[in-house]
């Protein structure tokens, strides 16, 4: 995001971005498909709320997993090719795939947050998504989360 920011010659950085171009009908009614605004104003008021300093990565750091899966959705499809650029290590870098394992893990991340059952929900499988999806940007960075996840280890001894 911060790579498109620069290219269309804007300054300052995307979270704060006014022209508020992450919406889909931009102009077309009063909050009409603003949800990724909704999330990121929603992580501005808590880092007031906790009398952090407003700066990007504190915002960042307060986003819910809701806004990186709207990203990489269809109805945010203009930002695919952007997106997938930094994912060198993608083949076919197809969008559906990514947005279908970052919503798998959106949802079980919710499971865990409702404190609902997660034992029946292929997470052998969904572990593996999450490092494939850190592969696309760098192998390596996928190879580590496998490395030292203790999740694995804890859920073959949760079986035995």
């Amino acid at each position: 995001m911060s790579a498109r920011h620069t290219a269309k010659r804007r300054t300052g950085h995307w979270i704060f971005n006014d022209s508020r171009e992450l919406s889909r009908d931009t102009g077309r009614g009063a909050r009409r498909h603003d949800f990724p605004y909704v999330d990121i104003d929603t992580a501005k008021s808590r880092v007031r709320k906790n009398r952090m300093p407003m700066d990007s990565r504190q915002v960042i750091s307060e986003i819910s997993l809701s806004l990186w899966h709207q990203m990489v959705s269809k109805s945010q499809m203009f930002l695919w090719p952007d997106l997938a650029q930094h994912s060198p290590y993608m083949k076919g870098r197809n969008q559906t795939l990514v947005s279908k394992k970052v919503g798998a893990l959106r949802d079980l991340r919710n499971r865990i947050g409702h404190h609902h059952r997660i034992w029946a929900s292929e997470l052998e499988r969904k572990f593996d998504d999450l490092a494939t999806l850190a592969g696309y940007v760098d192998p390596d960075f996928g190879q580590w989360i496998k490395s030292e996840s203790q999740a694995s280890d804890s859920q073959s001894s949760s079986g035995s």
